[in-house]
């Protein structure tokens, strides 16, 4: 079989402006069993070379597309594992890589409102270390309070957060920058809490694709869309085909600081037990 072309970073026009329409293909991928049509911006014959905030804003702007194609509106519940290095830092300035074995499993209903759950695992062991439910995205409300009540945040959403946030670009980047800290640290962090729907997903990729200075670099069969501040560079990884969501990396002073790998799973059979 033909493999699908994946994005070139060399040259790609900006399918926001107009009359500067891609060249695209359809490129089908298979999400939960169910073949969707994805629309890839391609470089066309003779383009001139974009410069490399605008290859960046192009590829976030096709993730945006890719997710919209996802949505099925069937019910709908995602899975995100994550296995993370950090580098732990010494009085004496050592860099040193500590791997954390665990893999945390978040399955959130297509009605937020409803029982979410949460699973964290100890690969080093093995061993399960916890195992919560709890209604509208919140695990540790207190006898008597409403769950639904709880405000979350950009890296643990909840029911009522997720009913606060903006369904518009323009609006979703001031709601990023108003929040007291990094919008480009806040967008990518609820992209990977796995807790945002589709149609919140291509918002906040088209908000992040506003943000300057965010730049990306192909690895292989990925693509490292980030951006630098203070001399460290943090970013997301998507499948440069499908441009899903595959993990983040942060980088200090050319050392991996962090990392982790992400599988966010649209799942339809409903609620795991």
């Amino acid at each position: 079989m033909q493999r699908e072309p994946a994005i070139e970073l060399g040259r790609v026009e900006d399918p926001a402006g107009p009359g500067r329409l891609p060249v695209r293909t359809l490129v089908v991928v298979a999400v939960a069993g169910v073949l969707v049509a994805v629309l890839v911006p391609l470089t066309r014959r003779g383009a001139p070379a974009a410069a490399p905030e605008a290859r960046a804003a192009v590829v976030l702007r096709s993730a945006a597309t890719a997710a919209e194609r996802e949505q099925s509106g069937g019910p709908q519940h995602r899975t995100t594992r994550l296995m993370t290095v950090d580098v732990v830092e010494y009085p004496d300035g050592r860099l040193v890589p500590e791997r954390t074995w665990t893999v945390t499993e978040q399955w959130v209903p297509a009605d937020p409102y409803t029982e979410w759950r949460l699973r964290s695992y100890d690969l080093a062991a093995p061993t399960l270390v916890s195992d919560l439910h709890g209604r509208c995205g919140s695990y540790y409300a207190s006898p008597g309070e409403d769950p639904c009540a709880a405000p979350g945040d950009w890296r643990a959403p909840t029911a009522r957060f997720l009913g606060t946030l903006p369904h518009e670009p323009v609006a979703m980047l001031a709601r990023l920058r108003k929040a007291g800290s990094d919008p480009w640290e806040n967008g990518t962090a609820a992209l990977e809490s796995g807790a945002l729907p589709a149609g919140l997903i291509a918002v906040v990729y088209r908000a992040l694709a506003e943000l300057p200075g965010v730049l990306v670099e192909a690895r292989a069969g990925r693509l490292f869309v980030y951006r630098e501040s203070g001399g460290a560079r943090f970013g997301v990884l998507l499948d440069e085909r499908t441009l899903t969501l595959t993990g983040h990396e942060r980088w200090r002073a050319g050392t991996l600081i962090d990392s982790a790998e992400t599988a966010i799973i649209i799942d339809h059979e409903g609620l795991r037990r």
